[in-house]
């Protein structure tokens, strides 16, 4: 699992080669990689502060509440004139870029546990805080 120190440092080095809000919403939304290249700002309710997950795996409609970080972000780099449609992320971050970003953050990609540092540490990452906070999931 990814720890705040580690998570901080990813945030920190992805902000300026503009994957900031990939990575959030990653960490904060649960999205897997296939999710993520899916949203479309429809999908994201600034207002309301919520996100619709609309083609996740459990093939059902969830609405996820935004943590503040990623509204930040989120409403950072939303165009003015976007539409609705346009998918929030023009490009993915393949599997070759995280690992060179997890890298330059300093993050093993491997931990001395045999523990992985990918994309779904993000999502192990959420599970861990809100089960500490006793949110169920």
């Amino acid at each position: 699992m990814l720890g705040r120190d580690e998570l901080r440092l990813l945030i920190e080095e992805v902000g300026s080669r503009g994957h900031k809000a990939w990575y959030l919403m990653a960490l904060w939304g649960g999205l897997r990689r296939s999710e993520l290249k899916l949203v479309t700002w429809a999908d994201i309710d600034l207002e309301r502060s919520r996100l619709t997950i609309r083609v996740g795996k459990a093939h059902r409609e969830d609405i996820v509440p935004l943590h503040p970080e990623l509204m930040d972000e989120l409403r950072r780099i939303r165009p003015a004139d976007v539409h609705p449609k346009t998918r929030v992320f023009s490009e993915e971050v393949t599997n070759q870029t995280r690992r060179r970003e997890f890298e330059r953050a300093g993050i093993a990609l491997i931990d001395d546990h045999d523990r992985h540092a990918d994309l779904h540490a993000l999502r192990s990452a959420l599970g861990t805080t809100l089960a500490r906070g006793g949110v169920t999931p």
